[in-house]
């Protein structure tokens, strides 16, 4: 027997936290809203009650007859042009036919709650292929959440429920769990109070909360032993829309309803959500077809002015083409290329933020190379180059740093704050794989070039000096492959450079003597020490200055090259240095022989 689907309801497809006018409003300033949000129409109210509806027809007929002055009050469409939430679906297009409207208005108990414009009831009737599945997406969530994580995000689902408020996770999660290789990157956003949500959730847990009330922003962070998979805090954001006042500036940010503050995304793979509320959980939102751009493996924009708005979208298009094996559409490469000289107006800091993530890609290497290929990277900085050539060593160097021993790996990422100076010492603590793909694309730099780009991206200092580094130590390739090198003399060459940076080195050289050299610096040079120290100078009488290091300096060169053994050797060469250096000095506790090397000064 045909079992009959029961109709759809207007609640189930209006969006709610709708921009609303106030009945005094001028014309004029209701035009305008229009233009910034590119909405064709606005409910009026009069606190939460509903007055009417204004159109941009009506609007525009306004601002023809020179009236921009008056109250929006004078232009209202006004009567039963409103829905409640228990409607079917069907009683919005009658409305919309008889009173001529492109959206309508949703009223419960006399109070205006949310609308439903004709798009919404366009993608309602066009068929799809892809219905919704609310039961096979909680079965993959409860696949890709650890038990005590989910338990977490029901709670949290509990505080928003219980406010009247919708939670959702939205973004890559939800991309990548359609995908098949879900993370726990979770990207939670609330359709109503983000902070006081977090505050009830934060008093049932017994954490705290850090809030930003000028971003709707909120972070729970959890006291306490937790258990496995559950992390230290949840971030939460109310949903929000955006509106950029010029083109490459950072947007200026309004709360909204779920669906406006999806649109707000940069690709439609990026667009979707998961309704965690009790009566829709696993509830999939695709408002712009991001599920069957995944289904088609192709990178698409929400709108023609995308790139105009934020040109550090193209860096990201990149990105996730190359990380995903999905391929721009070519209405979206159109637009790349006609906003590529847009990236040249982005601030240093956005720029160095997106170049950042794209070294912490597991292949950054392809992105680069198709960044260059497209003319993207020029624009960052006119000295960023990526050549064929670089590709091999990009992979050889996470080849060599995947050797290293667990214990000295270094597992900073370039976007975490920068470690204070001293932090990056030779002993505990190794390269950091993101900064060395840096140092590779910036080696070959002038020393003009490269402090044009570090100041240009704001690169941190700690990064900067790293650079810096690198850069020095290929224009010293030249000495390492003389062919002959007294131990001492390639001593003096790296033992100025961090290890880091000697490892970046092996990685340019095509040179097998180098490599040996620098190899033989790690293993034996750089463990050589002078058994004789400052507290032995003091003992001899010798005044403390200069002298000290220059004479320690010289007794480590005698023994890298063989010249001095035992600590009696040591102690000789010592006496004679000062004897040498200080004449007719009566020396404390001399040796009653000793070599007799050059004096202070002299070349060897």
């Amino acid at each position: 027997e045909r079992q009959i689907e029961p109709p759809t309801l207007v609640r189930e497809l209006m969006s709610t936290n709708v921009h609303t006018l106030d009945l005094n409003m001028a014309v004029r300033d209701a035009a305008q809203l229009m233009q910034r949000y590119g909405h064709e129409g606005f409910p009026v109210v009069e606190g939460d009650r509903l007055v009417g509806i204004v159109t941009r027809s009506d609007v525009d007929r306004a601002l023809h007859h020179r009236l921009g002055e008056i109250p929006v009050r004078n232009i209202l469409h006004t009567g039963p042009l409103y829905v409640r939430p228990q409607d079917p679906v069907d009683e919005v297009q009658r409305v919309m036919i008889e009173h001529g409207l492109g959206q309508v208005p949703v009223v419960e108990e006399g109070r205006f709650i949310g609308i439903v414009t004709r798009t919404d009831l366009i993608k309602h009737w066009t068929p799809t292929v892809y219905t919704s599945r609310a039961q096979e997406i909680r079965r993959m969530m409860e696949d890709a959440l650890p038990e005590g994580l989910r338990d977490l995000l029901l709670k949290a689902r509990d505080a928003a429920n219980d406010l009247g408020h919708s939670l959702y996770i939205v973004g890559g999660f939800v991309r990548d769990l359609l995908l098949g290789s879900p993370t726990l990157d979770l990207d939670l956003v609330v359709e109503g109070d983000a902070i006081g949500m977090a505050q009830r959730l934060a008093h049932e847990l017994g954490g705290r909360v850090r809030s930003h009330s000028r971003f709707g922003t909120a972070k729970v962070i959890l006291g306490g032993d937790l258990p496995p998979g559950v992390p230290s805090s949840l971030d939460f954001v109310t949903a929000r829309t955006e509106f950029y006042e010029r083109p490459s500036v950072l947007p200026s940010v309004e709360r909204s309803s779920i669906k406006q503050d999806l649109y707000r995304r940069d690709f439609t793979i990026n667009t979707m959500a998961i309704c965690l509320d009790r009566d829709r959980y696993g509830e999939l939102l695709d408002y712009y077809g991001g599920e069957r751009d995944i289904r088609a493996q192709r990178i698409r924009v929400l709108h023609n002015l995308s790139f105009v708005e934020d040109p550090t979208r193209i860096l990201r298009a990149v990105r996730f083409e190359q990380r995903l094996g999905f391929t721009i559409e070519a209405r979206t490469a159109e637009l790349i290329d006609d906003a590529l000289d847009l990236l040249d107006d982005v601030t240093g800091e956005r720029l160095r933020h997106e170049l950042y993530l794209i070294l912490e890609e597991a292949e950054p290497e392809k992105i680069l190379d198709r960044l260059s290929r497209m003319g993207a990277l020029e624009h960052m900085h006119p000295a960023l180059r990526f050549t064929r050539d670089m590709a091999p060593l990009f992979a050889r160097l996470r080849e060599e740093l995947g050797v290293w021993p667990a214990q000295r790996r270094n597992g900073r990422r370039l976007t975490d704050p920068t470690p204070a100076a001293g932090d990056r010492e030779d002993v505990g603590d190794g390269p950091v794989l993101g900064l060395c793909y840096l140092a590779l694309l910036t080696s070959a730099m002038t020393t003009a070039e490269l402090d044009s780009f570090v100041s240009r991206l704001m690169i941190s200092t700690g990064d900067a000096r790293f650079l810096r580094e690198v850069m020095r130590l290929r224009e010293a390739l030249p000495q390492l492959q003389t062919d002959v090198m007294l131990p001492s003399s390639i001593y003096r060459l790296l033992h100025l450079y961090s290890r880091e940076a000697r490892f970046v080195l092996s990685m340019l050289t095509e040179s097998d003597l180098v490599r040996k050299r620098l190899e033989f610096y790690e293993q034996s040079l750089s463990r050589v020490t002078p058994r004789i120290d400052g507290h032995y100078l003091r003992s001899l009488g010798v005044p403390p200055g200069p002298i000290y290091s220059e004479i320690l300096s010289r007794v480590r060169d005698a023994l890298l090259d063989g010249q001095v053994i035992t600590l009696e050797d040591e102690q000789a060469m010592v006496y004679g240095l000062v004897e040498a250096a200080h004449g007719s000095m009566q020396v404390r506790g001399a040796p009653r022989t000793h070599a007799h090397p050059p004096v202070l000064g002299e070349t060897r």
